[in-house]
């Protein structure tokens, strides 16, 4: 968790609030991601399931 204190008026008091925040990488390294998918399966049946 990072905290950070940005505000124009110091006299104000302190409110706390949630929000998204984006991470950039300054290096030039690609990072690992999983790829996630569901792949189709052949099936086949015989007429008594056998």
């Amino acid at each position: 968790m990072i905290r950070l204190d940005v505000r124009h008026d110091p006299c104000v008091r302190r409110q706390c609030e949630e929000s998204a925040i984006t991470l950039v990488s300054l290096g030039d390294e690609v990072g690992a991601t999983a790829v996630m998918g569901i792949a189709a399966a052949l099936v086949e049946l015989t007429a008594n399931s056998e």
